[in-house]
């Protein structure tokens, strides 16, 4: 069982098939317990376009698949599909295991997928598990036309990457570029501490009831793609709570196959740093290809490592096609510019910003 009070969390999933019981919502804030499947509600007309864009997405990504495995034998698939921001399926690796919130900080693991209730659209890919995808296949942003909902959250970024490629030091540095103008908040995950949330603070970038800290375990991709209902929730009780335009959600430090949902993040941002060395990118993983946008930080580091930019930058065009990179230095504030330029290119083009402005 587990219970919201305001947007805060206590409990835990404990079990994967638990005895029925019940649960209620006041406002944003829940009391009760997830024991078994809410009906889900009846889809909307806005909700059945985005439905119908994920499944010709499916349909696209389906035919490279078949396309692959002529070519290939033996490919292995992970099948699994989302209603809303709600996960159903296998993950044969985890044995089940429990989690539980202090505040809104998140502690516990991510262990196997949760069925919860949230609405929302809905979609169902196959991926190949072989395979790190490319940045013209990848799931595209939402755009104005197809009415994206930003009134349960705010337009919200993803930044993801390896262990010290400067993921926090880049959410600082979004935070002060974009705090005089926007509505903030941040959603900081990690593997068992919230180090990174408490040195935003400390550090005064945001008031620190804005900035959040969610544990996720060893399972710290999962939590950012295949099961994000701890990550939405926080992130819908956080912008309602504080009217925010923009949701920042960094994930814990992972390998190169980590990429947030869609239905999660707006814009992603995946990071890698010079000392992880010249062929990093072509290692592949859905983070380097299929980013909206890749940074390749810790450029003045480069020829302490050995490492030649242009080589690196070329080996990232390989992968990326004409997905976008900057190259940044974000200690020293180099490229933030850029990034901040196409975050908000993108908040404009999802119809964002027409919905945050109508409401000034």
């Amino acid at each position: 069982m587990h219970s919201h009070d305001g947007v805060n969390f206590h409990g835990s999933h404990a079990a994967p098939q638990p005895a029925p019981g019940q649960h209620s919502h006041d406002g944003i804030n829940f009391h009760g317990s997830h024991d078994q499947q809410p009906q889900q509600p009846q889809m909307t007309q806005q909700q059945m376009q985005m439905l119908m864009r994920m499944m010709q997405q499916q349909q696209l990504a389906q035919q490279q698949q078949q396309q692959q495995q002529q070519q290939q034998q033996g490919h292995g698939h992970g099948l699994h599909s989302h209603d809303g921001v709600n996960f159903h399926g296998s993950h044969s690796e985890p044995a089940p295991g429990q989690h539980s919130h202090d505040g809104i900080n998140f502690h516990g693991s991510h262990d196997e997928p949760s069925h919860g209730g949230h609405g929302g659209h809905g979609h169902a890919h196959e991926e190949p598990k072989d395979e790190p995808g490319t940045y013209d296949t990848r799931v595209l942003p939402y755009t104005a036309e197809e009415g994206r909902s930003f009134a349960s959250k705010g337009f919200s970024i993803g930044i993801a990457g390896p262990v010290g490629c400067g993921k926090t030091t880049l959410v600082a540095a979004l935070c002060k570029a974009l705090r005089t103008q926007y509505s903030l908040s941040v959603i900081i995950n990690d593997l068992y501490t919230t180090l990174d949330a408490q040195s935003l603070i400390d550090d005064g970038v945001l008031e620190k009831e804005r900035v959040k800290g969610l544990t996720t375990g060893i399972w710290s991709r999962v939590a950012i793609d295949e099961d994000v209902e701890d990550n939405f929730t926080v992130g819908e009780a956080i912008s309602q709570k504080y009217s925010c335009n923009i949701v920042i959600f960094e994930a814990a430090g992972d390998n190169l196959g980590a990429n947030f949902d869609r239905n999660l993040s707006d814009f992603t941002i995946f990071i890698i740093d010079t000392a992880a060395g010249a062929q990093c990118p072509l290692k592949g993983g859905k983070g380097v290809t299929q980013a909206d946008l890749l940074v390749i930080n810790k450029t003045d580091l480069a020829p302490h490592c050995g490492v030649s930019l242009k080589v690196l930058e070329s080996n990232a065009k390989k992968m990326r096609g004409e997905g976008p990179i900057v190259l940044a230095s974000l200690k020293k504030g180099d490229g933030v510019d850029a990034i901040v330029d196409a975050i908000k290119k993108q908040y404009e083009e999802s119809g964002a910003k027409e919905f945050f402005d109508a409401k000034k």
